[in-house]
């Protein structure tokens, strides 16, 4: 469509430019938080009023050593009452919060059960939304890389920026979407075949890091192992590419990382 219709590219590349550099900076928003256990937990000591180590009931009157001097036997015989009863009463209430036979512990529960399993279809979905915004993005740097070479002075304010945008596709790319990073390596080759690639330069120790050019297994399964080794020769080949233009400014560090990956 857009190379039949030249006049609509002249007319509407200079505004599409900016707002496709802007969809390649959104970033995912955090994934939702797991909803809280409507299950009751047991209440501790210091929510029933008994402070930690003491085996007093609440409610039980201390005596101080003057009055103790002062009780008469009758005043004594009711305290020792009082005590009684209280303690009776903490204790069935303890038995009743921890009783696991109550009638609302399997209501609970179910709750419980249908809340794990509404998150989980919920992170799934996260997941999955997160995935098709990266392929998204790599489809439109892309398009991008097509508009290098027919309208490069429109593109060429942008070097730097995209260069920022394409690391930053790279670190935060999903571990399991293999063909987007696929598709973001190819991208990324074609922008270091033109003058755009100085953008690249100061990213060359981004770029060193096998972690961020063609990321990490998610699984240690035999096809996601085979998956990402089948990333390696166009991220090397990449890599390969950008040291060719970069090979008299390296330092003796980046010399040394580069030896040790090919």
């Amino acid at each position: 469509l857009f190379q039949l219709s030249p006049k609509f590219l002249k007319t509407n590349i200079p505004v599409l430019i900016p707002l496709m550099m802007d969809a390649l900076k959104t970033c995912p928003p955090p994934p939702p938080s797991r909803p809280p256990s409507k299950g009751k937990a047991p209440q501790t000591q210091h929510q029933l009023g008994v402070s930690p180590g003491s085996s007093s009931a609440p409610g039980t009157v201390h005596p101080s050593p003057m009055d103790a001097s002062a009780a008469t036997p009758a005043s004594l015989a009711q305290q020792k009452v009082t005590s009684k009863t209280s303690i009776d009463t903490t204790s069935s209430t303890s038995q009743k919060i921890s009783d696991p036979n109550e009638p609302n512990a399997d209501e609970n529960k179910k709750n419980d059960s249908d809340q794990q399993s509404a998150y989980e279809d919920i992170i799934r979905l996260y997941h999955t939304r997160v995935r098709e915004l990266f392929a998204a993005q790599v489809k439109t740097l892309s398009f991008l890389t097509y508009l290098l070479r027919g309208f490069t002075d429109q593109m060429r304010p942008y070097e730097e920026i995209m260069a920022q945008n394409v690391i930053s596709l790279m670190r935060n790319c999903p571990r399991d979407a293999v063909s987007t990073r696929k598709e973001l390596l190819v991208a990324t080759r074609h922008i270091l075949a033109t003058d755009f690639r100085r953008g690249f330069f100061r990213h060359v120790d981004a770029l060193l890091d096998e972690r961020i050019l063609v990321g990490t297994a998610r699984h240690s399964s035999t096809s996601c192992s085979l998956e990402q080794a089948s990333l390696r020769p166009l991220g090397y080949s990449t890599l390969a590419d950008l040291v060719h233009h970069v090979r008299k400014e390296l330092t003796p560090a980046q010399l040394s990382r580069v030896v040790r990956i090919f």
